[in-house]
């Protein structure tokens, strides 16, 4: 298993979460407003 492709996938996988996360953050601002 290469394990340099496993952290990438691993750096990009945590962004895409934290994307998903500011971006439940400001619908639920909208919903609240």
């Amino acid at each position: 298993m290469n394990t340099q492709l496993f952290t990438a996938n691993q750096g990009l996988f945590g962004m895409g979460l934290e994307v998903l996360r500011l971006f439940f953050k400001k619908i639920a601002i909208l919903i609240k407003v």
